[in-house]
Order: structure tokens, then sequence, then C-alpha cells
């Protein structure tokens, strides 16, 4: 007999916590603004590995191109006269 099942195995939060490198608050925190995907039974949120693993990719790339989207504003940026940028920075 074999033992293997097609069934996907979900992580808990600890489970997720530990893999991510994160507090569980830090997880739950997530969770609650929705901002990872998860899945709810009752009480229990559990995560689909194959999802997370896509959502970490979309992550990277969102954060990469905001990055190039800084870069480039930034290139932009000239200084004010006298070198200031800020309201009452002095140059």
């Amino acid at each position: 007999m074999c033992s293997e099942s097609n069934e996907p195995s979900y992580l808990t939060v600890a489970q997720l916590a530990q893999r991510l490198q994160v507090s569980e608050s830090t997880i739950y925190g997530w969770v609650d603004r929705d901002y990872i995907p998860f899945l709810m039974a009752g009480d229990l949120v559990r995560f689909d590995p194959a999802a997370i693993h896509k959502w970490m990719l979309a992550e990277a790339d969102r954060k990469r191109e905001k990055k190039h989207w800084l870069r480039e504003v930034r290139g932009k940026v000239t200084l004010a006269p006298g070198g200031c940028n800020r309201k009452g920075a002095i140059g």
C-alpha cells in the first residue's frame, strides 16, 4: 500500500512563520490586513504553500518595481534654490 496522498498539505501559522522567519504575530497581522493569501475554516487559519510561493514572487516583483520607480523619480527631482528640498531645511 502506498501512503502518499494527493491532498495538499496546508501550513499552520507557526509553520509559515518559521518558514518565512517572521513572528507569528506578523503572520496574524498580515492575515488581518488581507496582505497574505490564507484559508479559513471556522477559527482555523491555514496557508497553501503554492499560493504563498506565488505571493512571495509577486511581492518581490512589486517591491522591485517600486524601487525602480522611486529611482526614476529621484533622478528627476531638482534641488530648490539654496540647496534645500524640505521646508525649513538649510542647504
